[in-house]
């Protein structure tokens, strides 16, 4: 939508839930307000055909001469990953989570109940949206449902999308150089989404906010958004080095590993679990108001 076809209540909205002298607080509500009436941005909501309008951040890789880069190493970060040298592909990033009205469809075309988009082994259970606000973040997705989404968006959209794999989501938040946190090596309150109570902070929403609304500069290197907080994250990968190395050889994601990573915190957490490297497991049956997903194409 252009921004010039914005109602001027939509246009009120927008000037409050991306102004940041506004309060946080003040900031979440508009943004609450807007999902009422239509949140226009390009990459929050579902375009007029019905299919989810997701904006693409590239992230290069070593076939467009990026360089390889660390990731891990991060002995302050929860679970980091040990230092490892990744050489990507060129792929592309969500530059938000998937929101509630981006995940709809596939649950209005009664995703959960066609065979076709899930493994055998997978379990089809369909939770609850926790939050029921179109521009906030899906949550309550177990990695079953994430996979299965990921399979019918893209017949849905006619190209590849599926979860990242952990190297790729940690270089989309931490660029080459390897900042500690999206926005650099330096802890910023009123930056993300998340419990700053635990850090001296004096802000915690207790929920999802709006996809978007922290400051331009708490982006990723490659203007991803929202990769602090709001919502954990699926990725493609196995926890454990064993499984890993078992999927390596199998050459894609088997369904009976018991342990997936998630990765960049939520509302509920500290600064610690929103640092770039750090890493969540939970059994892929999992599920609650804090966990969501991100989708990758590759390119």
């Amino acid at each position: 939508m252009a921004e010039g076809s914005y109602s001027p209540e939509q246009q009120r909205l927008l000037t409050i839930m991306q102004g940041m002298r506004y309060p946080i607080e003040e900031r979440t509500q508009a943004g609450i307000d807007l999902a009422e009436i239509g949140d226009p941005r390009p990459g929050v909501e579902v375009g007029e055909d019905g299919v989810p309008d997701i904006v693409w951040c590239e992230i290069p890789g070593k076939d467009e001469g990026s360089s390889p880069c660390m990731i891990g190493g991060d002995d302050d970060a929860y679970q980091s990953l040990p230092v490892t040298i990744v050489d990507l592909p060129t792929f592309a990033i969500s530059k938000y989570p998937i929101t509630y009205a981006q995940f709809q469809p596939f649950v209005e075309e009664k995703g959960f109940a066609n065979d076709q988009w899930w493994q055998k082994e997978d379990e089809h259970w369909s939770y609850t949206q926790g939050f029921k606000v179109w521009n906030h973040p899906r949550e309550c997705v177990t990695w079953y449902a994430a996979m299965a989404y990921c399979k019918w968006l893209s017949a849905t959209v006619g190209y590849e999308v599926r979860l990242p794999t952990e190297e790729e989501w940690e270089k989309a938040a931490r660029g080459e150089a390897g900042r500690l946190y999206p926005w650099g090596n330096t802890f910023i309150n009123g930056y993300a989404n998340l419990n700053e109570t635990y850090n001296d902070g004096i802000h915690f929403l207790d929920r999802t906010s709006a996809v978007g609304i922290y400051p331009p500069e708490s982006a990723s290197p490659y203007a991803v958004m929202d990769m602090a907080g709001n919502v954990w994250e699926w990725t493609l990968s196995a926890f454990e080095s064993s499984d890993k190395a078992q999927e390596g050889k199998a050459g894609h994601p088997l369904h009976h590993i018991s342990r997936r990573v998630l990765r960049g915190g939520s509302w509920l957490d500290g600064a610690q679990r929103v640092r770039g490297a750090s890493r969540l497991d939970e059994s892929p049956a999992d599920w609650s108001r804090f966990i969501g997903l991100r989708v990758v194409r590759p390119l």
